[in-house]
């Protein structure tokens, strides 16, 4: 019988980043002509139709894990025709914390939902101003915007506050048997039955950790010109100031769905081995494999379907208007590959082998892989 155990520290040091624009913190002005009807000259005279400038944290992403594994295994024969092998792996995967940087989103609250940051009293220091107000935080309990505009306002609670794992999201143990067999069905030894089936779970790391980093500490904050006639047309916005900021245009990017289980993936085979002839063989395997859990990301704030024509407008509102997107990082897609396989080899003298293979495959999946096919990520 074989046993152990496996501990990992981890640790992710990196700089964050808007995922925006390549200008990050210098901003970007866009030019679409719709004053002037050229865009060159709406940039001559300076009048963006529409300015964004990120703020990023004070602090590099700085998270910490540390994982646990353990597993047992045994093979032995149940007869002299059949020999059987099991195991078991128990493994504990906790995401990454930081102490400073993460920021989740909690959608059980009608209308506005609820931010949740890090309980470290640095994560409240480090809430940023304008993002605060752009979002228009509730001042208590945690008084980070002293002039919330008009109701509702938006819960902003440490996860001690709100009753919420240290590291924002649950943490569950996985208990993952595998079991296999060998079987030689005739006395001649020329044919073996083999048949196996397990379940295997998948560690989730950065793209999970980032996307709940650097969310209330390091925004973007976005202004649209004003209209022809109006006041501070021709100006550009002042970008270090609240005076602008329009509700409905700060996204929430990403949640981490706070009950999201780890991905993991059911396997099974069977296949049928046989000599043929002298050093002649042919092996005919059905493999397939069901992968549960998998990461999506949708948006959580669509409306709901209605059958309204599109001129009467949506009766179905978004459920959380202060924001304009609230993207989550959740559990839940799937996808499942099927195949058989034969395999034809037939040894050679001095070593020469020659192998022939032919595959009849299904893959489905209702979520995409990462990085998407067109590379532009997911």
């Amino acid at each position: 019988m074989k046993f152990g155990f496996d501990l990992r520290k981890l640790h992710l040091v990196t700089a964050w980043y808007s995922g925006s624009s390549q200008a990050d913190d210098y901003g970007d002005f866009f030019f679409n002509g719709q004053y002037t009807g050229n865009n060159f000259a709406d940039f001559l005279l300076g009048v963006p139709y529409y300015t964004y400038v990120t703020h990023t944290p004070p602090r590099n992403i700085d998270g910490r894990t540390t994982h646990y594994y353990g597993y047992a295994a045994d093979t032995f024969k149940a007869t002299q025709k059949l020999t059987l092998t099991v195991g078991l792996r128990i493994s504990r995967i906790p995401p990454f914390y930081d102490p400073i940087n993460l920021t989740n989103f909690d959608p059980s609250v009608p209308g506005t939902g609820r931010v949740i940051f890090s309980s470290d009293p640095r994560s409240l220091a480090a809430t940023q101003p304008l993002w605060a107000e752009a979002v228009n935080t509730c001042n208590s309990p945690n008084n980070v915007n002293p002039n919330p505009g008009p109701a509702p306002c938006t819960p902003f609670l440490t996860s001690q506050q709100a009753g919420w794992p240290k590291a924002l999201r649950n943490v569950y143990t996985n208990f993952t048997p595998r079991l296999g067999f060998a079987y030689r069905p005739f006395s001649d030894n020329k044919t073996v039955i083999r048949a196996g089936a397990g379940v295997y779970d998948v560690t989730t790391l950065g793209a999970i950790f980032f996307s709940v980093a650097g969310i209330h500490d390091g925004f973007q904050a976005n202004y649209s010109n004003a209209g022809f006639g109006q006041p501070g047309f021709f100006r550009f916005p002042n970008v270090q100031a609240p005076n602008g900021l329009l509700l409905h245009t700060q996204s929430f990017f990403t949640a981490n769905q706070k009950d999201k289980k780890d991905p993991y993936s059911v396997e099974w085979n069977l296949s049928v081995e046989r000599v043929i002839h002298g050093n002649t063989s042919l092996r005919v395997s059905y493999i397939g494999s069901r992968a549960n859990q998998l990461t999506w990301a949708p948006n959580l704030n669509q409306p709901l379907p209605t059958t309204a024509p599109y001129n009467q407008g949506n009766a179905n509102p978004i459920p959380f208007p202060i924001w304009s997107h609230v993207r989550i990082r959740a559990a839940g897609a799937i996808s499942t590959y099927e195949s058989m396989q034969t395999e034809v080899i037939h040894k050679y003298s001095h070593g020469l082998t020659l192998q022939s293979t032919w595959t009849w495959a299904r893959n489905l999946s209702d979520t995409e892989s990462w990085p998407r096919s067109d590379h532009a990520g997911g």
